[in-house]
């Protein structure tokens, strides 16, 4: 399994862009098990709290890894 992970912060400044509130915020964040947790059940982690150059670096080289061709 892969986790894509962002800290809290940009979470938060990422969905109140997009339009959310900050009760629409804590709401989801409560429902949703812990990122913690996500991290420690994945097989693999990539960081979302760059650019998305860096993003797609990381994917690259997961699919590197599995022998995923990427397009």
């Amino acid at each position: 399994t892969v986790c894509v992970s962002a800290s809290r912060a940009v979470q938060y400044a990422r969905l109140m862009l997009a339009g959310h509130s900050e009760a629409q915020i804590k709401g989801r964040s409560s429902r949703q098990l812990p990122l913690s947790k996500k991290i420690l059940r994945a097989d693999f982690v990539i960081s979302n709290n760059g650019t998305i150059e860096f993003v797609r670096e990381q994917t690259e080289e997961l699919f590197d890894q599995l022998g995923i061709f990427s397009v």
